[in-house]
């Protein structure tokens, strides 16, 4: 065949080529044949499932049947003439390049194909490389692959749930702002009406404005309205019976009103009406009253004559016995005990030269503070009772705490820190009221 002249043939002649073909092709082995193919399909399917791929190559398939094989081996499609043409003969009998490239467009990669009977199931595939492994690495592999989705499982709820608790939030706090503004409004209004309506009230016959009408007349008498919260024998010496009855009685109920204010108890045209006479609602936040003042100008007097405030101290000593008395408020506001003497008391003292003396054992912040925590490891709180006689300064140095940390969000100054506020908070609701 090999010196046919191709251009010189006849139809007949085609014919008597084509019948040499088919026969040349039923004389091959088929057993060697289909032996070949078989392993050839093996090795496919094998690749491709270890690959992860289910789908036939180019490669693998096989026309089988005899039609179409002979039409498959000169690119011929169905309905077309089988008879050979001379470009079949000159290109060796392989397949056209264009029909090549058109059965790679078609079959492409696989994804838009029509799965052959071969296609495996992905469980099936994964389950045979599996098979592969030895005992304690398959073991292995699937402990952590259940690991892995139930972890996967748990970050995506844990997720979730923040997503909708961080949403909850934002609403939450825009609420509060408009609830705030709210708030602020109203109470302007509030204030302006106890203050337009506070004398009307004030004509009610009752416990109430009968001690502020004495109020207002020591006031009128005095000064000021301040009295202190523990009345000692030094303060009546010298008024007559019903003057100190009046001066007990008056500490008690201003003292009363101060707490009623601090837990928000008071009516606002009552806070309204003592503001009036200058009621002072912390008075270990000032220098006041003129009492302390007027015996701070005694003791400038007492320095610019005798150039020092070595005041001695005896009995019928009024000015040595105010500054013992300065001396001892020093100490306590040091171990945070009341009554304290102010920041700005203890400056003005200061810059007189006043010595304090030495201090008595005094523990400082850091000390209480551990104190705190050896409480908690023993009791699991720092809720420290008021009255705890087993170690009665952590008691008070706590409640001082408290209150210092209340003067703060009220406005007020004093010498807790924004690190120390931290520390208490981070060991338990300390700091909550």
């Amino acid at each position: 065949m090999d010196n046919i002249n191709f251009s010189s043939m006849r139809g007949s002649d085609w014919e008597e080529v084509e019948k040499q073909r088919r026969q040349r092709d039923a004389n091959v082995n088929s057993s060697e044949v289909n032996e070949d193919m078989k392993r050839k399909t093996a090795w496919g399917e094998a690749n491709g499932e270890c690959n992860g791929g289910g789908g036939e190559t180019k490669k693998q398939r096989v026309q089988t049947s005899g039609d179409d094989n002979e039409g498959a081996h000169f690119g011929r499609k169905d309905g077309e003439d089988a008879s050979p043409s001379p470009s079949d003969f000159t290109s060796g009998g392989s397949v056209d390049k264009e029909d090549e490239d058109s059965d790679e467009e078609e079959g492409g990669d696989g994804d838009d194909s029509k799965p052959t009977s071969n296609t495996k199931d992905p469980f099936s595939i994964k389950s045979a490389c599996l098979d592969a492994l030895s005992p304690d690495d398959k073991a292995r592999f699937l402990a952590a692959d259940k690991r892995r989705r139930e972890d996967s499982k748990i970050l995506l709820a844990a997720f979730t749930r923040l997503v909708s608790l961080k949403a909850e939030l934002q609403r939450c706090q825009q609420k509060v702002e408009e609830a705030q503004g709210i708030y602020e409004n109203v109470s302007r209004v509030l204030v302006q009406n106890a203050i337009n309506d506070a004398d009307d009230l004030l004509l009610e016959p009752s416990h109430w404005n009968d001690h502020y009408n004495k109020l207002v007349q020591f006031y009128e008498r005095e000064g000021h309205s301040n009295f202190k919260r523990t009345i000692t024998f030094s303060d009546v010496e010298g008024m007559s019976e019903s003057e100190a009855k009046e001066v007990y009685n008056m500490s008690w109920w201003t003292c009363r009103q101060r707490k009623l204010k601090r837990r928000g108890d008071l009516e606002e045209y009552k806070v309204q009406l003592l503001n009036r006479v200058k009621f002072n609602w912390d008075p270990h936040s000032g220098p006041g009253p003129e009492k302390w003042l007027k015996n701070y100008g005694l003791l400038k007097e007492f320095k610019e004559k005798h150039g020092h405030v070595r005041v001695p101290f005896s009995a019928d000593d009024k000015l040595g016995s105010w500054l013992k008395t300065q001396v001892t408020q020093y100490r306590n506001a040091q171990e945070y005990k009341l009554p304290a003497l102010s920041a700005e008391r203890i400056q003005l003292l200061e810059d007189l030269g006043v010595d304090w003396g030495e201090r008595r054992g005094v523990k400082s912040w850091e000390e209480r503070f551990l104190s705190l925590l050896d409480y908690r490891q023993r009791f699991g709180h720092v809720n420290v009772p008021w009255q705890w006689k087993e170690n009665i300064p952590l008691a008070q140095w706590v409640n001082s705490q408290r209150k210092k940390y209340k003067d703060l969000i009220e406005g007020r100054k004093n010498n807790l820190t924004d690190e120390q506020i931290d520390r208490l908070n981070s060991i338990g609701e300390l700091l909550c009221f």
